[in-house]
């Protein structure tokens, strides 16, 4: 299996719900950007950019195609 979509389809069980860890990188992203954005500082549009790249296939993957049960 190739490793990167190995890693871009990684899963966290938690109870009963399935979260991908690109959600979880992407919205660690997201933070760092919003708490940059207060400082004002540079890197906060990179690391926002990153962020919303990540995240941005999940969204696109779960509106597209039926939910999983």
């Amino acid at each position: 299996m190739n490793p990167l979509l190995a890693l871009f389809d990684a899963e966290l069980h938690i109870g009963g719900a399935t979260i991908l860890w690109r959600e979880i990188v992407g919205n660690t992203f997201g933070i760092a950007s919003a708490i940059g954005g207060m400082k004002r500082v540079v890197w906060a549009w990179p690391v926002g950019i990153a962020g919303m790249r990540c995240c941005s296939p999940c969204s696109w993957a779960r509106c597209s195609t039926p939910h999983r049960s």
